[in-house]
């Protein structure tokens, strides 16, 4: 009884409600330490995170315009129609298409490899940014609550 006790409390952690309970339960555990601190430290609380969440907001910004640049500039065409004719130039000159073929490899891994990594870090920035906002939220309520 004592496995199928563990088995289900582990499909239940990944439920709507188990995982409001824990939001809230960390809510309630963050607010408490926020209500502790005194006005003056709250708002250079207040403060310091206003200012990171800014700051994010704008690289984060700067980012995705310059990705859109990127994009509206058909870079990623450029790169292939280069990687198209060194293709077309090796194989004219050289006899041995397998190098050939695993330098193509090689350039279309590394590009896959560039864009998800690219991607992967905006997602983690993103969050970064989520948490940023979520705290500056609860000291701006805690805030209102001591006035």
């Amino acid at each position: 009884m004592g496995i199928i006790n563990k088995i289900k409390k582990c499909m239940m952690h990944f439920t709507y409600a188990e995982c409001n309970k824990r939001i809230y339960s960390q809510y309630k555990i963050e607010r408490r330490k926020l209500e502790t601190l005194s006005k003056d430290e709250l708002e250079c609380r207040y403060i310091d995170i206003k200012s990171k969440y800014e700051y994010k907001k704008n690289i984060f910004t700067f980012l995705m315009v310059t990705i859109l640049i990127v994009g509206v500039t058909n870079i990623w065409e450029i790169f292939y129609k280069f990687c198209i004719k060194v293709f077309h130039l090796q194989m004219a000159t050289t006899q041995q298409q397998e190098a050939v073929m695993v330098v193509v490899y090689i350039t279309i891994i590394l590009v896959v490899f560039v864009t998800v990594v690219i991607f992967a870090f905006m997602i983690l920035y993103l969050r970064s940014v989520y948490r940023l906002h979520k705290q500056l939220l609860m000291v701006e309520k805690v805030l209102r609550n001591k006035e």
